[in-house]
C-alpha cells in the first residue's frame, strides 16, 4: 500500500462515473492514473471531485447530482455522481437573456 510521508494512504488509480437519468445520456467514465511511484491523496482526489461538480453545474444546470463515495478497490478510489432529479433553483433563460447572433460582435464587425 503506498503511503505519504505523514503515513495517509495514497491511491494509484482514481474513477469517476456520472450516472444520468435513465435513457438520457450514457454513463461517463473518466479514469486518472497516477505517475510511477506516486499516489494520489485525500486533498487530490476532493480537487478532482470538485472539478468534476464545478463541471456538471455548468454543463447540465437543470439537474442536481450527489456524490456517492463507493469502496474502494484496492488502489483505486471510485466514486460516482448520480442525477437525483431536476434543480428547482434552475429557471430557464428568457429570449432576451439569451445572446442572439446578430448582436455578437463578430457579426457587428462583419456589417
Amino acid at each position: 500500500m503506498l503511503h505519504d510521508a505523514t503515513g495517509n494512504r495514497l491511491f494509484k488509480k482514481v474513477d469517476i462515473k456520472i450516472v444520468f437519468p435513465d435513457k438520457t445520456l450514457a454513463v461517463k467514465a473518466m479514469h486518472q492514473h497516477a505517475p510511477a511511484k506516486q499516489g494520489f491523496s485525500g486533498d487530490n482526489i476532493d480537487e478532482m471531485l470538485m472539478n468534476v461538480a464545478d463541471q456538471l453545474d455548468k454543463l447540465y444546470p437543470w439537474w442536481s447530482f450527489k456524490m456517492v463515495e463507493l469502496t474502494p478497490l484496492g488502489r483505486t478510489a471510485r466514486y460516482n455522481f448520480v442525477c437525483t432529479g431536476f434543480n428547482k433553483d434552475f429557471k430557464m433563460p428568457t429570449p432576451s437573456e439569451v445572446p442572439s447572433a446578430d448582436k455578437t460582435p463578430e457579426a457587428a464587425k462583419a456589417v
